[in-house]
């Protein structure tokens, strides 16, 4: 299924990079957990699966080493990296530097347009969530997120989140993987009243409330990583 995705991409795209597809290829599945954390990549088995030669696969995975998401090993093939505890309380820290900074400048110049869509996904998240089967909380949660650091209008801020945004995906759907939806919707339903005053902060232009009820969302979830 996700080889003839690939393929589609491929036809869609017919001047694209080829590298590029496959390493767009091999992240979604890393962040989906489709390829676990500690999986083995097998250069000349994905050239095979993906009907393609392995010069633009090595060319991938040396982009997914560059960014820490498949660590190399002398004389072994490369893997999937770990996620630890350690690693989710770091990726939590850099995110309420990042998002509680922009949810205090987007307090004060976020459009109608950017808090409509808030208010959207934030009433999309509440229905997923009433569901135990989750389907698309991953996404939802994270263009919410994103969508507050957009807002705050500085380019600086969104390159940085830019930078860490698959990682805290990745996580996201690990949530899941290590906790199993009927735990994970127990922490979930907790964020949905979060997400509604975070919504409310940014639209009356309160910037210390919407920065600091960013701050509590997020220190929720480190509390969670901290208990694994």
């Amino acid at each position: 299924m996700e080889t003839n995705k690939f393929h589609e991409k491929i036809k869609g795209q017919p001047f694209a990079v080829l590298s590029d597809l496959v390493y767009d290829f091999l992240l979604e599945m890393i962040i989906t957990m489709k390829m676990l954390p500690g999986t083995r990549i097998n250069e000349a088995q994905i050239a095979k699966q993906l009907e393609v030669s392995r010069s633009p696969i090595r060319t991938a995975i040396e982009r997914l080493i560059n960014e820490r998401l498949v660590i190399k090993e002398s004389g072994k093939n490369p893997f999937v990296a770990l996620i630890t505890p350690e690693d989710c309380l770091q990726i939590t820290q850099a995110r309420i530097v990042i998002e509680s900074n922009a949810s205090y400048l987007a307090s004060q110049v976020i459009d109608r347009v950017n808090l409509e869509k808030l208010k959207k996904l934030a009433l999309d998240y509440e229905k997923i969530v009433d569901n135990i089967e989750l389907d698309g909380f991953e996404t939802c949660d994270h263009e919410f997120h994103s969508c507050i650091v957009s807002a705050s209008g500085n380019p600086y801020i969104i390159e940085m989140y830019n930078c860490i945004q698959s990682r805290v995906l990745r996580y996201r759907y690990y949530l899941r993987h290590r906790l199993g939806n009927h735990t994970l919707q127990k922490i979930l339903k907790g964020s949905i009243k979060s997400h509604w005053a975070i919504c409310y902060a940014l639209e009356i232009g309160l910037p210390t409330v919407a920065r600091d009820e960013v701050e509590r969302h997020s220190d929720a979830m480190r509390d969670v990583f901290a208990k694994w």
